[in-house]
């Protein structure tokens, strides 16, 4: 694997790249708060009072009231049953891996997604095809599903060109 030519940050909503300077959406400030003054005094706030980190993996002794609080507001705004923080977009991808194990029988994975939708789907024996998502020839969606070429077949599709990868990046298929 070959790393992509380095960028340079150039404040907070800039980068500089083979000396142009561009506005940056990419990485995991795709939002461009890492830099926002609410978020900062909110980070020392709770720095100050609770340190740095839980200590421990949620599942033993690292759970906090704070991510109870935060998975609660979740379910209330989104309106959902249930709220699950994970630490970051790659546990993201392997635990959502994990919630769609058994309900697809192949992944589609574009070939600039991230790593850990690749991960997810091995993680879980789920067969993956991975490829420039504007090259998939017609047709070839219904060939690579476990050699199934019934529209019946579950296919879970991953791109990495809309979303980040700890939101929307896997689409149930048919």
């Amino acid at each position: 694997m070959s790393l992509p030519e380095a960028i340079q940050p150039d404040g907070a909503t800039h980068v500089r790249y083979r000396g142009r300077r561009l506005i940056y959406f990419g990485g995991c400030d795709y939002y461009r708060l890492a830099h926002h003054p609410k978020l900062l005094k909110a980070h020392a706030q709770a720095a100050a009072r609770d340190g740095l980190g839980t200590g421990a993996s949620r599942m033993t002794t690292g759970n906090h009231p704070a991510h109870d609080k935060l998975e609660t507001s979740l379910v209330k705004f989104f309106g959902s049953e249930t709220a699950t923080v994970v630490g970051d977009g790659y546990l993201a991808n392997i635990a959502l891996g994990q919630a769609a194990n058994g309900r697809f029988d192949a992944a589609f994975i574009d070939e600039k997604a991230h790593m850990s939708l690749r991960d997810a789907a091995q993680f879980i024996g789920c067969p993956a095809a991975s490829r420039r998502w504007a090259t998939w020839p017609s047709g070839s969606r219904a060939r690579l599903r476990c050699g199934s070429t019934t529209p019946t077949a579950r296919a879970c599709w991953a791109s990495g060109c809309a979303a980040p990868p700890s939101s929307a990046a896997w689409a149930a298929g048919a």
